[in-house]
């Protein structure tokens, strides 16, 4: 990578850097349950966003426009180009008003920096 690149961008630099550096059994146990846990969580919110009338309509836009059939679309049949898969499956999980596990707080949220408190719950 040339220095302009990293000079540039350092954000991206340093994230792309550390996940390159980063081996599975460095990872604390207590992080990877909480990760098991929070993809649970979104595959399980994919399931009932499915049923949504806006979810619907993405899926059978993006379908009729893109005949590409390299990626799955979560708790669904229907498989799409990588870039629509991922605009699908990212929008099943978000609006699911049963999403609630990523804003318990938990021993590891309440480690973070950010300013904003917890929504409540």
């Amino acid at each position: 990578m040339d220095d302009r690149t990293v000079r540039s961008n350092p954000d991206t630099y340093g994230m792309a850097s550390f996940v390159a550096g980063l081996c599975y059994e460095h990872i604390p146990g207590e992080v990877i349950e909480r990760i098991k846990l929070l993809m649970l969580d979104s595959l399980g919110c994919a399931i009932f966003g499915t049923g949504l009338e806006w979810s619907r309509i993405l899926i059978e836009t993006l379908a009729a426009v893109d005949s590409s059939t390299s990626c799955g679309v979560w708790a669904s049949d229907r498989r799409l180009s990588a870039p629509h898969a991922a605009l699908v499956n990212g929008t099943l999980v978000q609006p699911a008003p049963l999403r609630r596990s990523a804003f318990r707080p938990t021993r590891l949220s309440t480690r973070s920096a950010s300013p904003a408190p917890n929504p409540p719950v």
